[in-house]
């Protein structure tokens, strides 16, 4: 079933005015833990902690601890939320100079090398000289190996 143009109108204009109804409604509002209630009555009155006081015409309220429940009823006053302040100092200890490092154990690498013999064919030198066929010792390295090694302990600055 097709619903007119009328009535979707209608439909509009009333959730509208319903929400414009709703918007100028006293609700409550919250700021941090603090409860401040604002709406109309017979008179300006403002509950506080359950104290009840009867402020003067345009009144300000300030509202220093979170924790305390504010209702105000003339809606010409205000309300200033004021939080409170918390102050936090680090517990920094500054270390005491010079100190003991104490020794430790700790390994270091060390390069493992052994001795080959290569063959030398005979040659003539520059001079012309002969020199015989030989073997001749060469170093190379094989590889690597960890060794222990302690440190001694020392004082820091």
């Amino acid at each position: 079933m097709a619903r007119s143009s009328g009535t979707t109108a209608k439909l509009v204009a009333g959730a509208l005015a319903l929400l414009a109804f709703l918007s100028l409604m006293p609700t409550p509002s919250r700021a941090g833990d603090s409860r401040i209630i604002v709406g109309g009555g017979t008179g300006p009155e403002v509950t506080s902690g359950g104290h009840r006081v009867h402020p003067q015409e345009r009144t300000k309220v300030i509202v220093t601890d979170p924790r305390t429940k504010v209702i105000v009823t003339d809606p010409r006053t205000r309300v200033i939320v004021a939080p409170r302040t918390y102050y936090y100092v680090p517990s920094y200890v500054p270390p005491v100079y010079p100190r003991w490092m104490p020794g430790y154990w700790t390994y270091q690498w060390v390069p493992q090398v052994s001795t080959s013999y290569a063959y030398v064919p005979g040659f003539y030198t520059a001079e012309g000289v002969w020199v015989e066929s030989h073997y001749q010792p060469k170093m190379i390295q094989t590889g690597y190996y960890q060794q222990p090694v302690w440190v001694e302990g020392y004082w820091a600055r």
